[in-house]
Parts: C-alpha cells; structure tokens; sequence
C-alpha cells in the first residue's frame, strides 16, 4: 500500500473447529495482507471456540496469547495436568476435550515463546481499545468446581418435543406482538459463564464480544462497566451470546445492552435450537 503511517492490528477472538481454523488463516493472509497475529483470545475451553486456534498459532507469528490456566492453579486440575496430559480413568466423569486444547494452545505459546496472559476484567490491550470486561478471577474461580459437572440432556419423547414444536410457534408470534416470552432465569454451563467477554472500542466504534457466556456473567460484566463508567448502551456491534440461545440472554441485558447491530454466529440457516426465535 501506499499509505504512509498505515498500521494495523490484527486480533483474532476464538478460532472454532480445526477446519475454521484453517480458513481463518487463509482470512487474516487474504485480507489483511500479513502472517502476523498482534493478539489471540481463547474465550473459554469449549472446542468449537479453541480448537482452530492451534492452527493460528501454527501457522501464523502471534505477538501474545490470552487464555485461562486454571491447570496452574486450581488444586483439581494441577493434579491432572502434572504429567502434561489427561488420562481418562484420573477422572470420574470426562473432564471436557477443550481443556486439553486449551493447554495445548498454552504450551504451544511457551514453545513459541509468545507471552500468554489471562483474560480477567480489567486486562487491556493497545492502550484500552480493547479490554476484558469479565471474569474476574473471583468469578471465575468460583465457576471451576462446576467445570466437570454438565449434566445429562434428559430423554424428549416425541409427545414432548411435538408440544415443544406448538409452544414455540405460539411464542413465536408473541414474540412479534410485543410480548416479553425471554425471562432472567436462563442458565448455562459454568465453562460457558467463564467466557472472557471483552470490548472493543475505536474511533466511535464499540463491539462487544461476549462468547458465550451466561446470564449471571453477563450482568457482573454490565456491572464492571457501569464501575469504570463505560457505557454500553450505544454499541456498534454485539455479538449475541452462545450463538442465540435463549438461555444466555435476558430481558435487563437486552435493556443494558442497546446495539445498531446484533451478530448470531451460528449454522447457516440456523440449528434445531440456534439462534431460538424469542431470541
């Protein structure tokens, strides 16, 4: 380019399944023109948002990484960790692939020499364009007892799920008739509340990415902000939590959280359950 004093920052939020991962790569080469990545954030330690990322890292010359360790701290995990890898039977129940790749992507950084940090509230990045909102490392420790624990999806029948199918189509025109049908009581994973829900705010322009973190995450979050008087009811962009669950978002989010645009990432055409309607 021809442009003098042009410099750029690339930053990459989670980097979904292996195969994303690779055309990600390709994206930032394409488009952005370089083979360097200023800042990589791993958000929480679910696959479809931390297994892409190793090919980041492989494949491109990142400056730093953030990511949670608790695999450093947490009495339970430094247990497992302390041969450098998982082995099944040291668990009662499975502990999360994710966790793994998570301490790959850790360990990979280290050999790389990229320094790795972890994203609690009040990190920041490029002097505050972009920063971590939440956890804060209170929060998120609290959350680690419950990490293993997801508890088994109970059998539908098929009387169920074709009430279910009723009961949406009828909220579903609630919904456009000015009827409220989200409440506050949504809840998720305790991998999915630690999500690192961060800001990024440049020139006018504010988005705020929020992974996909639950409803008590999202209010202590809102909260922070409101502390640091960061207002963020005029964003440019937020990215709808946990590709449009209806568990991860409520009524007095949605009021604190005033946007011009809201992004879903999920499946083209939608999943079964994602984005749901009454979101």
């Amino acid at each position: 380019n021809s442009v003098t004093n042009f410099s750029q920052k690339v930053i990459v939020i989670d980097g979904g399944t292996l195969e994303s991962g690779k055309k990600l790569v390709e994206h930032i080469k394409t488009y952005y023109k370089t083979e360097t990545v200023d800042l990589v954030v791993n958000t929480h330690p679910d696959n479809d948002h931390c297994s892409g990322l190793r090919e980041v890292l492989n494949n491109l010359t990142v400056k730093e990484l953030w990511v949670h360790t608790p695999w450093n701290y947490a009495k339970d995990f430094v247990d497992l960790f302390k041969d450098g890898r998982i082995t099944d039977n040291s668990l009662k129940e499975k502990l999360k692939e994710g966790l793994n790749i998570a301490h790959e992507l850790e360990q990979l950084a280290k050999e790389k020499k990229i320094p790795v940090k972890e994203p609690y509230t009040g990190l920041s990045f490029d002097n505050g364009v972009f920063q971590i909102l939440g956890p804060s490392e209170d929060y998120y420790t609290e959350l680690l007892p419950n990490f293993r624990s997801t508890p088994a999806p109970i059998e539908e029948s098929a009387i169920s799920k074709a009430f279910t199918a009723v009961k949406d189509a009828i909220k579903w025109v609630a919904e456009t008739m000015d009827i409220e049908t989200l409440d506050e009581l949504g809840e998720t994973s305790a991998e999915n509340n630690s999500s690192a829900i961060s800001l990024f705010n440049y020139s006018d322009k504010k988005i705020l990415f929020t992974s996909d973190t639950g409803i008590p995450a999202l209010k202590k979050a809102i909260e922070y902000a409101k502390s640091k008087s960061i207002t963020l009811n005029n964003l440019s962009v937020l990215q709808v939590p946990h590709h449009g669950s209806k568990r991860n978002i409520s009524p007095s989010i949605i009021d604190a959280l005033k946007c011009t645009n809201a992004y879903i990432s999920c499946a083209p055409n939608g999943e079964p359950k994602h984005p749901a309607k009454k979101v």
